[in-house]
């Protein structure tokens, strides 16, 4: 073996698919890949339709500038997409690891989104991962996540969540 912190999971599997979809599609609809912490959970994601990727460790995929280690190679293959949809665990490294892909320059900032849901910490019965939320519901597991999505994509910019009023933005 080999470490594997600099590596995003299934990334040659996703570029060959968001290249599958682009032919069959022509351009007509979006490609998304989401981004996951585990295999598992990108493997889980990919059984119902979806292109993801995943990063071996919140915790070693950062270094302790919280800047991504991952190869650029895997990176700009993730660019790729016409959106990257951050499906991290909910819980501190796993939101850490989120910011550490929303700063990165290899992504347009409106390129990057973010699900998130509730999670009240490990003494919870809240999901903290996209296996606890499969879990949780797996008939509605892929209903569930399409609607995190669609509301990360029309989700304001956090510039723009700043303000409750465009007067405010003067």
């Amino acid at each position: 073996g080999y470490p594997t912190s600099d590596m995003l999971y299934g990334v040659l599997a996703a570029e060959k698919a968001m290249k599958e979809y682009s032919e069959v599609n022509s351009g007509l609809l979006r490609s998304d890949v989401y981004v996951v912490e585990s295999e598992r959970d990108a493997l889980t994601m990919e059984s119902h339709g979806l292109i993801a990727v995943s990063v071996s460790s919140a915790t070693t995929c950062i270094d302790r500038d919280g800047n991504l280690k991952i190869k650029q190679e895997h990176l700009d293959i993730l660019a790729k997409a016409d959106h990257i949809i951050l499906a991290l665990d909910q819980d501190s490294p796993g939101q850490k690891c989120a910011d550490a892909f929303t700063s990165n320059s290899t992504f347009s900032p409106i390129q990057v989104k973010r699900i998130n849901w509730t999670y009240g910490g490990k003494l919870t019965k809240d999901p903290k991962d996209i296996g606890d939320l499969y879990c949780q519901n797996p008939v509605g597991f892929r209903d569930r996540i399409d609607d995190l999505a669609l509301e990360a994509l029309n989700r304001p910019p956090m510039w723009r969540q700043q303000f409750s009023s465009v007067d405010e933005m003067d």
